[in-house]
């Protein structure tokens, strides 16, 4: 393998990552995702710096939680990372382009199965309820009590404003950061849905 631009973890720590070793990930996250956000806010420009660094944190997530697909001999860390992240910034881009529409919608529907699950079927309702227990994994705390008010039908700004401030999230534009927040949510929903082979609409029942 080529030389790297980055600090690379030690051989030994990559063979404690593959085998899922909690002290190894904490460490090779601490090592790589502050490099791999300023790698990726410095060649994404036209991406908000905000959703860039959610996509890195979500994509270690996933990397940490899959840590045995990874094979070392293979590629370094890092490029195999990067590749990843080009994939879901190069989904970004297009989610971004035409969203407003959609968002409206699947806000809607994510309230659906909070409030309304009598006319579910139950296979439905566990696969449902399985997958948004999965996805609290892959979420950033703010973004979990998101996700949690807004299955509950949550309509006050000043709901979600207090939870930006309980995790010392930007507030200086609250409906801006509001909005912001939950179109990223949603579109992290509907990029590991499409990973576990579902469609989000379906699953959201819409």
């Amino acid at each position: 393998m080529t030389e790297s631009v980055f600090d690379q973890p030690t051989p030994e720590q990559l063979d404690d990552f593959v085998a899922g070793d909690p002290i190894a990930i904490d460490g090779v996250v601490r090592l790589l995702l502050p490099q791999l956000c300023r790698w990726a806010i410095a060649h994404y420009p036209n991406l908000p710096e905000d959703e860039i660094r959610s996509t890195v944190n979500l994509i270690f997530a996933e990397t940490c939680l899959n840590h045995a697909r990874y094979t070392p001999h293979k590629s370094k860390l890092t490029t195999y990372l990067i590749w990843l992240l080009k994939l879901r910034l190069a989904d970004l881009y297009k989610d971004i382009k035409s969203e407003s529409s959609d968002f409206a919608h699947h806000e809607k529907l994510l309230q659906t199965p909070y409030n309304d699950s009598s006319t579910i079927d139950t296979p439905t309702r566990l696969t449902r309820e399985a997958f948004f227990q999965d996805m609290t994994l892959l979420l950033d705390a703010h973004e979990q009590d998101f996700l949690e008010l807004m299955r509950k039908g949550e309509k006050s700004l000043q709901a979600f404003v207090a939870i930006l401030v309980r995790h010392s999230r930007p507030t200086s534009n609250p409906d801006h950061e509001v909005k912001n927040t939950k179109e990223r949510l949603i579109r992290k929903l509907r990029h590991i849905a499409n990973e576990q082979g579902y469609s989000l609409q379906d699953l959201l029942g819409g």
